[in-house]
């Protein structure tokens, strides 16, 4: 399960490195996409070697985590982009 540990760690940081609204759109389809890194550990599921049962619930938490941080990252993105906005209307 190390790695959805290190998918989790990734995602996170690269979430965090996110300035706009536009590039957490894009880190929202590399990770959540059809063919997106959560999807991909969901169906990994099916073909883990060894307690299937334990990677995925892990593989649930991380996706849970993910989609949490991106939501409130977005939200975050979102309330600064209006706040510019009305700063800078007259």
């Amino acid at each position: 399960m190390n790695e959805l540990d290190e998918l989790e760690t990734r995602g996170l940081a690269e979430l965090a490195a996110c300035a706009d609204e536009a590039s957490l759109r894009a880190w929202h389809s590399t990770y959540f996409g059809k063919s997106g890194l959560v999807p991909a550990a969901l169906k990994a599921v099916g073909t883990h070697q060894g307690d299937k049962r334990a990677y995925g619930q892990k593989a649930n938490q991380v996706k849970e985590a993910l989609g949490t941080a991106y939501a409130s990252a977005l939200e975050e993105a979102q309330r600064r982009a209006l706040e510019k906005s009305l700063a800078t209307e007259k």
